[in-house]
C-alpha cells in the first residue's frame, strides 16, 4: 500500500503534465484498482502492481531538481561553484548597480575566495506576504576578499507547515522542556498533511502518534530542520516586534527575549511584565 501511494503521489505532484497531472494519477489510481479487484490469481496482481511501480520509479529517478520559478529578470541567472580544497570558484554573482528598484545594470561576476579566510557569517530574515514563511540573506565575510551573500529560499511551495507555542503559564506549570516537547506536538497536530516520520533537533522526543527521531545538531545536518529553525524565528521575531511595540521599556525587538545585559536592567528597572515567565530566576528576584 506504500508502493501504492508513493506512485499516485510522484505521478501527481511531478508528472510533466501541468494541471494534467491529477487526471493522470487520477487514472493510475483506477487502474491499479482495477487490477487489485479484477486480476486473479494474487501473484499476478502482485506483479501488475510491482511493474506500474517500477516503471513509474524508474521514471522519477531520472528527475533533476528545476529552478523554473517566477524570478526577478535580475534573479535569472544561477550560479554555481567550482571546489578545488580549500579553494571556490563562484561563477554568476550578482552584482547588479540599482539606481531604484526597476532601474539597474545588470552585473554578473566570477570570485574566487578560500574557506579558510571566512571571519565571519550573519543571518538577516526578511519577511514574504506570510508572517511565517522566511527569505533569509546569510552573508560571510572574508579576511581577503570582499563578503559573498546567497539568497536561501524557503519556498511557498512548501507542501505545508505549522507553528507550535507553548504559554508563559505552561512554561512556569510544566517547565521549559516539557513546554517545548508540548509546543513541538501541537505544531505537528497543526500540520494540513500528516508526515510519516518526525525529525526533532536535540534529544528529546514530543509524543506524536508516528515515527520520530532526535537528532543532536539537527539544524545543521538535515535541512527540514534547518527550515523549521528559520520559520521558527522568523515568528519569534515578530512576536517580539509586537511586545516592543506593547512594551517599549524592555527592548524585546533588540534583545528578541534573550537574558542580555540590556534586558536584564530593564527588569531590574521596571520589574516583569505578564509575558515573562516567572520561573526564570532573574524575573522571580525583581517580584
Amino acid at each position: 500500500m506504500i508502493a501504492i501511494a508513493w506512485t499516485f503521489g510522484a505521478v501527481w505532484f511531478d508528472a510533466p503534465f501541468g494541471n494534467g497531472n491529477k487526471v493522470a494519477a487520477v487514472l493510475l489510481a483506477i487502474t491499479v484498482a482495477v487490477v487489485l479487484i479484477f486480476v486473479r490469481p494474487f501473484w499476478r496482481k502482485l506483479a501488475v502492481v510491482a511493474v506500474l511501480f517500477a516503471g513509474v520509479l524508474t521514471w522519477w529517478l531520472t528527475l533533476s531538481p528545476t529552478n523554473n520559478s517566477d524570478w526577478q529578470p535580475d534573479a535569472t541567472r544561477e550560479a554555481w561553484a567550482d571546489i578545488q580544497g580549500d579553494e571556490v570558484t563562484f561563477h554568476n554573482v550578482r552584482n547588479c548597480d540599482y539606481r531604484t528598484e526597476t532601474e539597474y545594470t545588470p552585473r554578473w561576476e566570477t570570485r574566487t575566495v578560500r574557506l579558510s579566510q571566512i571571519t565571519g557569517i550573519d543571518l538577516a530574515i526578511n519577511y514574504w506576504g506570510s508572517p511565517w514563511i522566511a527569505h533569509p540573506i546569510v552573508s560571510f565575510q572574508f579576511a581577503d576578499a570582499p563578503p559573498l551573500c546567497f539568497s536561501i529560499e524557503i519556498r511557498k511551495k512548501a507542501l505545508c507547515f505549522s507553528i507550535g507555542e507553548a504559554t508563559v503559564d505552561e512554561i512556569d506549570r510544566l517547565n521549559i522542556l516539557q513546554a517545548a516537547l508540548l509546543a513541538m506536538r501541537r505544531a505537528v497536530d497543526g500540520l494540513r498533511l500528516t508526515p510519516e516520520v518526525v525529525v526533532v533537533d536535540g534529544n528529546q522526543l514530543p509524543k506524536v502518534p508516528m515515527a520520530c527521531r532526535a537528532i543532536v545538531g539537527g539544524d545543521a545536518r538535515v535541512r527540514a530542520i534547518s527550515a523549521a529553525s528559520i520559520v521558527a524565528k522568523v515568528h519569534r521575531d515578530r512576536l517580539c516586534n509586537d511586545l516592543h511595540d506593547e512594551h517599549p521599556e524592555y527592548g524585546f525587538a533588540s534583545h528578541k527575549g534573550y537574558s542580555t545585559p540590556e534586558h536584564l536592567d530593564a527588569l531590574r528597572r521596571h520589574g516583569a511584565c505578564r509575558h515573562h515567565r516567572r520561573s526564570f530566576a532573574p524575573v522571580r528576584d525583581v517580584l
